[in-house]
């Protein structure tokens, strides 16, 4: 359903993108796909799951790894899985007929 909104907008906009193409140099990314692109990155953010502006300072990689280990260790993160799997609003997403991964997100 978003890609049909997002295609209708794109459209509405196509002649506007006209003038953002390079006519010198190496050819450059269609706008559209760069828009895609980044409204993609928007969806999936982990800035904006965890609630981190966009502006905010991340974590060093190495002070994440070490720290990860402290919520394990107590249970907390089976806790928050059981938690949202057991979620009424979870209920109707789950089924025990298969199980999926969407790599992409891994």
């Amino acid at each position: 359903m978003i890609r049909e909104i997002v295609n209708e907008v794109l459209a509405s906009l196509s002649a506007e993108f006209e003038s953002l193409y390079s006519h010198t140099g190496r050819p450059s990314v269609p706008p559209e796909k760069l828009l895609r692109a980044l409204l993609l990155q928007t969806f999936y953010s982990i800035r904006w799951f965890v609630g981190l502006a966009m502006d905010d300072a991340v974590w060093e990689a190495t002070v994440l790894c070490k720290n990860r280990d402290r919520p394990l260790a107590v249970e907390v993160s089976a806790k928050l899985l059981a938690g949202v799997v057991s979620h009424p609003k979870v209920h109707g997403l789950l089924s025990r007929e298969h199980f999926s991964v969407d790599g992409t997100l891994i």
